[in-house]
């Protein structure tokens, strides 16, 4: 009798919010729920290449994961001292029971033709530093979470002449566009050693290998592309990461032509619901 009268007032409150987590199996056993944290950047303000829609596009991004039941993290405008001071929260944060989602709206370079091994651009005054994607993998490993999505708005250009093309529809691209080429500039790279990234871990890139990133959507001006659209579709209901995925790459081809598409490295061992609604679908499903 308990047990019937637990699992009543169990989907009596989840009735109640859409929102909750909590869920059911068919049996009645309870999935406990995942905590939520995510860590969002957005660097507009450059010295080299001022940014039009970074700091919008992040803080659109962190209100839309709260909206998903996410501690948001966020920060903007950043140097390599902050985002270490804040890599060392958001670990802090997790731990078996998480999902982590890391977004960054910003400047980004690669240093070879190919490599998977983005440098995101932090800045200090005139003080320009790229920082490696293997720092935030370190970081991610420690904090040992039970899933990882790593969502990067920015170039993944190596570029060493790159050229300010026009896409079909007149506009000019790379809006994001390769720093390291520029003689004015004087930019500290700040190298890391090779880390793999956690098991269970997704990393989206806003664009393909060497490849620039737009920086103003032709739809809403006041987002880029490729996170107008993730935010559009992130709080999808009842369909997981992948599909929300999908999704954000039909909408760019639409919009751009062809010209950017969404990327990913890395796989998910789980389906990943970010939006579940149903009481009887968990925000992690296994194959």
């Amino acid at each position: 009798m308990g047990r019937v009268f637990l699992s009543i007032l169990l989907l009596f409150n989840m009735g109640c919010s859409s929102r909750t987590v909590t869920n059911l199996l068919s049996d009645n056993r309870v999935i406990q729920p995942l905590k939520r944290v995510a860590l969002v950047i957005g660097n507009k303000n450059y010295a080299y290449k001022r940014l039009e829609n970074t700091i919008n596009d992040a803080k659109a991004m962190k209100k839309v994961l709260e909206k998903l039941n996410f501690e948001v993290i966020d920060d903007y405008d950043i140097s390599a001292k902050r985002f270490t001071e804040l890599l060392e929260e958001f670990q802090n944060k997790l731990d078996s029971n998480t999902i982590a989602f890391f977004y960054f709206s910003g400047h980004a370079n690669t240093l070879a033709p190919s490599s998977i091994e983005s440098f995101l651009l932090m800045f200090n005054d005139k003080q320009e530093t790229l920082v490696s994607i293997y720092k935030l993998y370190k970081s991610l490993n420690q904090g040992d979470a039970r899933v990882n999505i790593i969502c990067l708005d920015s170039c993944r250009s190596y570029d060493k002449n790159p050229t300010n093309t026009k896409n079909k529809k007149g506009v000019s691209r790379g809006g994001r566009v390769n720093i390291l080429k520029n003689k004015e500039l004087q930019v500290k790279i700040e190298k890391h050693t090779l880390v793999n990234p956690p098991y269970n871990t997704l990393t989206v890139y806003a664009t393909g290998l060497n490849e620039p990133a737009e920086d103003v959507s032709l739809i809403d001006p006041k987002h880029s592309p490729f996170s107008r659209a993730l935010i559009k579709h992130i709080d999808d209901e009842e369909i997981s990461f992948v599909e929300v995925l999908r999704r954000v790459r039909k909408e760019m081809n639409q919009e751009l032509n062809g010209l950017q598409r969404n990327s990913e490295y890395g796989d998910l061992s789980e389906y990943i619901y970010l939006n579940p609604k149903k009481a009887n679908r968990p925000s992690t499903v296994s194959f």
